[in-house]
């Protein structure tokens, strides 16, 4: 009886001495995952369109990766992004430009940064934001081109008229064939089309 009681003291006092080992594995795990979320910088941006990241998108310093995304949210009418920079020697400037971007074939989204202009260190923040650039815009700079050439070529070509009854050409092929040239190109770009804008 007495061996059986000791023998129970014993599985107890192990157990112990076990949960006392395990107990002190977890909080010296744990204060060493607190030390390294000590050491990373963390950072947190509003913006209005984040174009496909998503928590995990590479963070880059004029194409240098130094951190990870580790959260986005959508609230009321812009995503909360946080990103970790992961290179410890690395600062980031005040007034530092953020903005997605893709890369390659795949389109692999990323947040860019960029250092500050001097414009960008007026605005006393940590973080300026720029806006993300999307094809409609694109379509825009299209239409906008296309609309400046239309009114170039009708200008010159008021201008020529304004200009012709004061010069005399000899009446040559290559005469008649450069103001032929020139109509028909006036005439087609009068016929553009406006590009349709994309919403």
């Amino acid at each position: 009886m007495n061996k059986r009681l000791d023998i129970n003291k014993i599985l107890i006092l192990e157990a112990v001495v076990w949960f006392c080992i395990l107990c002190m594995f977890l909080f010296a795990v744990r204060m060493y995952t607190y030390k390294q979320h000590k050491m990373t910088k963390t950072y947190q941006i509003f913006i209005s369109d984040v174009d496909g990241l998503i928590v995990g998108s590479p963070v880059k310093y004029m194409g240098v990766q130094v951190g990870y995304v580790s959260y986005a949210k959508l609230l009321s009418n812009e995503v909360y992004v946080k990103f970790v920079l992961n290179d410890k020697d690395f600062v980031l400037p005040k007034g530092v430009v953020a903005n997605v971007e893709f890369n390659g074939m795949g389109g692999t989204k990323s947040l860019e940064l960029y250092p500050p202009t001097a414009q960008d260190l007026k605005t006393e923040k940590i973080v300026n934001i720029k806006e993300t650039f999307r094809l409609a815009h694109s379509v825009d700079l299209l239409d906008n081109m296309f609309s400046k050439m239309a009114l170039i070529g009708g200008k010159f070509s008021y201008f020529m008229k304004q200009v012709m009854p004061f010069i005399e050409f000899e009446e040559t092929e290559t005469y008649a064939e450069f103001t032929e040239n020139l109509e028909r190109v006036n005439h087609n770009m009068e016929k553009l089309p406006a590009v349709k804008k994309e919403r």
